[in-house]
């Protein structure tokens, strides 16, 4: 479904076409892996103004993790990829059995620079949309998070 080249991820046109839910899937994957990869940031980060931007970007991948799931759901597709990725606690494992740390690194830190460049542009343009989309979207995604990630058990 999706291949990376040069340090960024590529779609395989004939996969999708013989399997339209699969590009679905593989945005799943990446809104995914970057949640993991927060998580752990999340961790061990200590400025307060990286750990507000953290959880923004958790959040907001978080949300479109969900987004993205409920369509996959809605197509009837099988969702076990799903279910097995979401049981994946270990970034290590995550990165290492999907495409290596260098190459989703790379990939994962030009993909923030388009969200925090988009979300910069909505801040800066502060209409009732986007108050609606931080109030009503965002910010109950990123309390939903935090509730979830405390109330886990600690390993």
């Amino acid at each position: 479904m999706m291949h990376i080249k040069n340090g960024k991820f590529v779609f395989d046109g004939i996969m999708i076409r013989e399997d339209p839910s699969s590009n679905l899937k593989d945005l799943w994957f990446r809104e995914h892996a970057a949640v993991k990869i927060y998580t752990h940031w999340l961790e061990t980060i200590e400025a307060p103004s990286l750990v507000e931007m953290a959880n923004w970007c958790l959040a907001a991948h978080n949300l479109n993790a969900e987004k993205l799931h409920a369509q996959i759901v809605r197509l009837g597709d099988d969702v076990h990829m799903v279910d097995q990725w979401r049981a994946i606690g270990s970034i290590k494992d995550m990165v290492a059995t999907s495409f290596g740390a260098n190459l989703a690194m790379a990939d994962l830190l030009v993909m923030e620079q388009d969200l925090l460049e988009a979300y910069m542009a909505k801040l800066m343009n502060f209409d009732g949309e986007n108050l609606d989309l931080l109030q009503h979207e965002l910010l109950p995604v990123q309390h939903k998070c935090s509730q979830a990630w405390e109330q886990q058990p600690a390993p």
